[in-house]
């Protein structure tokens, strides 16, 4: 099951990181490592990856989210891992007959999908947020500076 959601996401990640790339590529430091004479080796662990990884970071975060939540409804639905194997999904249709004398059993892990979901999405919002705090539009880093001083870029 894990792997069916994964080869199907794969195409996400080609996408992000082709575009990335043609991004970065076009940014003036790329052009200069290379003028300089730098070996594509060189180029591309030192500048390019660390400009591809945060977008890959977010889509990678987001993916796991969205897998728990596809494998819990096909779970749901039946369609999932085989019963003697408890999922999330598999543990709220099996607690549906149950819902009148222990509701717990399929509010706990509905809460628990609840938590993962939702803990990934705040991590991939903070890292975001994080990653992209100090930047200007133009991709430059600024530094903080003091009261009465001038900016240094």
């Amino acid at each position: 099951m894990i792997i069916a959601i994964g080869i199907t996401t794969v195409p996400n990640y080609g996408r992000v990181l082709r575009g990335s790339m043609i991004a970065v590529r076009k940014r003036e430091f790329m052009q200069a490592s290379e003028a300089f004479g730098a070996s594509s080796l060189y180029v591309l662990t030192r500048h390019a990856l660390p400009n591809v990884l945060p977008p890959l970071i977010v889509v990678s975060s987001l993916g796991i989210a969205t897998a728990i939540l596809v494998e819990a409804t096909l779970s749901f639905l039946g369609l999932g891992v085989p019963p003697p194997t408890a999922t999330w999904g598999s543990i709220i249709n099996d607690g549906k007959q149950y819902l009148d004398i222990a509701p717990w059993i399929s509010s706990l892990a509905g809460v628990a999908i609840v938590i993962a979901v939702l803990g990934f999405s705040l991590l991939v919002t903070d890292y975001a947020t994080s990653s992209t705090r100090g930047c200007t539009s133009d991709g430059h880093i600024t530094r903080p500076t003091r009261p009465g001083s001038r900016e240094v870029r």
